[in-house]
């Protein structure tokens, strides 16, 4: 039995049972069945059934909403522009299948023709992550199934009611459980899924586990996308406006309780404002209402496995032994619940856990640095650079800046810790692949040449 656990009580909201190598093996079977006829239908069929799960989403949100909160810990608020967010999506996935027809004509004479045809792949599997369950979810599945394949699903652990109802939603909208269906369960489980005749893998979550699927796919030759964790960075140059750039910063930094989707948890702020900028940042931080993550006014909630609180333990006491200082929070809070202290810490450097591996918590590393130069170096240093960010007045310097650094997305005076239903999410080497429209839609076809002779 998998216990789902309420991060902020410690409490089993409820127990589910796992399926096993039998019973995933009989999903996958009857998913390469019902993907022959569902690739069949008439597009406009598929993207119907997809607008109604849109529909019911959008208008009984609290089913999701219910179990963002209680299993995963997001903080409300933050919930319902997940749940916004993939509507949206839905709706632009839609609308890009609809202008798309599928075919390229390559040549064409009185000798004959050649055309470029897209054809779904199968059976997808898309096995998920806990942050942002909801939208990562509609991100894969909907493309997948408008291009006419099936989606053998496996959801975190740790979201894996958020799985659940989306799954169901999606059956309550016309989308036949041959169709679409999820397997629940831990790793091994996943293990699973990887060990069945699936035709693509999409997979989001931690960096370890994606090499662990792609050495384990190696021989395959099967498509492949991999959206895994950064160690995004930002740097705040001094022509900022200090007040105005540490409220944004720590808005961003700390969304989502920290785990924000892009959010940066590692910033280099120029050495003339430095001592002004952390006063500030500190500031609005130690103002975020830290608790519950169903009330109204949580900024930070619990986060999601209290195997995390001793990992961010561990990286803060790491860094303190080598020279930093915590400026505020880095204490796991006592009493119910997975809970750490919203955390600043400056005089830290690359030789520190804290700025080489992924923090997934509500904890900010700060470092001085002397120029663009220092920031732009210390922005690159990382295997994990999928987003950086640039605070400045100077719109040409920020552009210059940004266009130097090798990251899947870049931003100027903000940063992408707020979810956003208008990026592609890619990246090298922490991703692989695209999910754009379009470019999303065409991730779960293949191209099938067709040579016509008259």
């Amino acid at each position: 039995m998998l216990k789902c656990i309420d991060p902020a009580t410690g409490e089993v909201i409820e127990r589910l049972c796992c399926d096993d190598r039998r019973t995933v093996h009989r999903t996958f079977r009857n998913l390469e069945e019902g993907q022959k006829r569902w690739s069949d239908q008439p597009r406009e069929d598929r993207v119907r059934a997809v607008a109604q799960f849109a529909q019911l989403l959008d208008e009984q949100r609290t089913r999701i909403l219910e179990w963002l909160v209680r299993q995963v810990g997001t903080p409300v608020r933050q919930a319902r522009s997940e749940v916004d967010v993939a509507c949206e999506r839905i709706e632009q996935f839609c609308q890009a299948c609809v202008a798309d027809d599928d075919v390229t004509p390559a040549y064409d004479s009185r000798r004959g023709s050649q055309r470029v045809e897209r054809e779904p792949f199968g059976v997808v599997a898309h096995i998920s992550t806990w942050s942002f369950p909801c939208l990562v979810g509609v991100e894969v599945m909907v493309p997948a199934l408008l291009a006419g394949n099936s989606v053998l699903y496996k959801p975190s652990e740790h979201a894996s009611l958020v799985g659940r109802e989306l799954i169901e939603m999606m059956w309550e909208a016309g989308i036949a459980k041959d169709v679409i269906d999820l397997v629940i369960g831990d790793g091994s489980v996943g293990d699973y899924v990887l060990d069945e005749a699936v035709s693509g893998v999409f997979f989001t979550g931690t960096y370890p586990t994606g090499q662990m699927i792609s050495q384990k796919l190696a021989s395959r030759l099967i498509p492949q996308h991999f959206a895994l964790g950064g160690k995004d960075g930002a740097y705040v140059c001094e022509d900022v406006d200090v007040e105005q750039a540490a409220r944004r910063v720590a808005d961003l930094a700390y969304y989502n309780s920290g785990r924000g989707r892009r959010a940066f948890d590692r910033l280099y702020v120029h050495e003339t404002i430095y001592r002004r900028f952390t006063q500030a940042l500190c500031q609005y931080v130690d103002s975020y209402r830290l608790g519950d993550p169903g009330r109204e006014t949580t900024r930070v909630g619990p986060v999601v496995d209290s195997r995390q609180l001793d990992t961010l333990e561990h990286q803060l006491g790491d860094a303190v032994r080598k020279g930093a200082r915590i400026l505020l929070g880095g204490r796991v809070r006592g009493g119910q619940g997975n809970y750490f202290e919203p955390t600043v810490v400056t005089d830290v450097d690359h030789r520190m856990l804290l700025m080489r591996e992924e923090t997934m918590g509500p904890v900010l590393a700060v470092q001085r640095v002397c120029d663009d130069q220092e920031a732009m170096y210390r922005l690159e240093d990382t295997d994990y650079g999928l987003v950086a960010g640039v605070f400045s007045a100077d719109r040409q310097r920020a552009r210059r800046l940004l266009r130097a650094l090798n990251a899947a997305s870049v931003y100027w005076s903000r940063c992408g810790g707020q979810v956003s239903s208008t990026r592609p999410l890619n990246g090298q080497p922490v991703g692989v692949g695209l999910l754009g429209d379009r470019e999303g839609l065409n991730q779960f076809t293949r191209p099938k040449a067709w040579v016509m002779e008259r």
